[in-house]
């Protein structure tokens, strides 16, 4: 069974990526899914680390059926330890119950030093979501073709719009307590899936920077 099936309500939460995400997941969710995006809430430069110094997000999520998070970029920015995000992780999903969590892990970034960082987070969260009963999707592969703005590390208008396009169909066929999504293409286990890619994933990527070092 989807955990995105009609008639349910869904919250999504995020950092800067979901001021841009969230409004057109907002569009395409009712459309692939049958839900009811009921709030979208971006906070720029916020990461799990400071959404539970905040205060938590149980007052964002209350009434909600399915909780949608995309955080874990600002907490590599912020150099937060491996150990440290597993805690937040932990904490936020506790927030949200007795919603279902979908988390999101944090896409490509043309930074060497912040996708370095990025790694051990995602392996936290590839980890521990599903153990908290959650389901997590893996953002690298699919935002890695899509274009970024100057900082490299926001993405344009399309790139957002193509994130949502593979992203939204990606939601909409988590099952409850699998792990599973569709976003690396498939229907694989999304803690599988770049497993399977492995060297690929990790080729595509080194291409993929070195081609926009060039341009």
């Amino acid at each position: 069974m989807a955990i995105l099936a009609p008639g349910k309500r869904v919250v999504l939460i995020g950092d800067s990526h979901m001021e841009a995400l969230g409004p057109r997941l907002q569009r395409r969710l009712p459309l692939v899914s049958g839900v009811q995006v009921q709030q979208v809430v971006p906070r720029r430069g916020w990461s799990a680390r400071r959404y539970v110094r905040e205060g938590g997000i149980r007052p964002l999520t209350r009434g909600a059926d399915v909780v949608v998070i995309e955080l874990g970029g600002n907490d590599a920015s912020a150099n937060v330890s491996p150990a440290r995000h597993a805690q937040d992780v932990a904490t936020l999903m506790g927030q949200a119950a007795p919603a279902k969590v979908i988390w999101v892990g944090p896409g490509v970034t043309l930074r060497p030093d912040l996708e370095a960082a990025r790694a051990p987070l995602r392996e936290t969260q590839r980890r521990v979501v599903p153990a908290q009963g959650g389901a997590w999707i893996d953002a690298q592969p699919m935002t890695l073709e899509s274009d970024l703005r100057s900082d490299r590390v926001h993405f344009s208008a399309g790139g957002y719009t193509r994130w949502a396009d593979l992203l939204a169909p990606a939601l909409a066929q988590v099952g409850i307590g699998a792990g599973r999504a569709n976003g690396n293409g498939g229907g694989l286990p999304v803690w599988v899936g770049p497993a399977i890619l492995g060297g690929a994933a990790v080729i595509g990527l080194g291409l993929f920077l070195l081609s926009r070092r060039r341009r």
